[in-house]
């Protein structure tokens, strides 16, 4: 599995993380300039996209809020003796090892550190997974607690009662952090990983730049999933379907053909 570390954090941390995306945008915009018919080439991910080797630090996300908890629920603990791996030194980067709540572990073992600032506030820093999801299903639903807004999950009930929740993987060579509820680089992110995971694609087939040109930083758009992305306030609750019935549409707008 491709991991990148993940985190959530301030206001400056958070425009740094735009900007980063932007210009990782603006090189795959340049890629896929509009105006060409794209056809879908399924298969691993070719050695331009492959996603970055280890994980890049990030600012950390509040660890709070109804999906975090459940997604924390699906996490073991790993013994204290995994804060000196490199693994975790590596994930924490900027945080002491006094700020250390917890080491968790999830599917695909993914690392999360769950940390305690001199306030008391609750963060986490995770591994955060590049492969394409598996399982998602008419039932699954894509979502985000307002204050955790750089973590975003699909939801997916099981037969037995349970829930899967699985991060929503990030598309190689974009920017390290998902966002909504504004136009900029974040969102954006979040737009392109999700056009990935409904084509199932090695990276987004197409971009928002495709679809519309003017669209970047406002949510007066004829892309149905970008105005949702850049006017939700409060949590983020996106059924899956009406998510993939939104990206074919994006899809005949901006030529691509499966």
């Amino acid at each position: 599995m491709r991991l990148a570390a993940c985190g959530a954090g301030d206001d400056a941390a958070a425009a740094l993380a735009d900007r980063e995306t932007n210009l990782c945008q603006a090189r795959q915009d340049l890629r896929n300039r509009p105006g060409r018919t794209r056809r879908c080439e399924r298969g691993l991910l070719p050695r331009s996209t492959a996603s970055p080797g280890g994980p890049s630090p990030v600012p950390a996300r509040r660890a709070a809020g109804p999906v975090i908890d459940q997604w924390r629920q699906t996490l073991t603990e790993v013994p204290a003796a995994a804060t000196a791996t490199r693994r975790v030194q590596r994930l924490l980067n900027g945080w002491s090892a006094d700020h250390i709540t917890e080491i968790l572990r999830g599917p695909g073992d993914m690392h999360v550190a769950v940390l305690k600032n001199d306030h008391g506030d609750l963060y986490f820093k995770a591994e955060w997974p590049y492969d394409l999801p598996q399982g998602w299903n008419e039932r699954t639903i894509i979502a985000a607690d307002r204050d955790s807004s750089g973590a975003v999950f699909a939801l997916t009930p099981t037969s037995s009662g349970q829930m899967t929740v699985d991060p929503l993987p990030l598309e190689p060579r974009t920017g390290p952090s998902f966002g909504y509820g504004y136009g900029g680089g974040s969102p954006y992110t979040l737009y392109q990983a999700l056009i990935r995971c409904v084509f199932a694609t090695p990276q987004a087939p197409f971009t928002l730049n495709d679809v519309d040109a003017d669209a970047r930083n406002a949510g007066d758009t004829s892309s149905q999933l970008w105005h949702t992305i850049a006017t939700t306030q409060g949590p983020l609750r996106l059924p899956w379907p009406t998510v993939v019935n939104w990206a074919k549409a994006d899809a005949i707008r901006a030529g691509y053909v499966v």
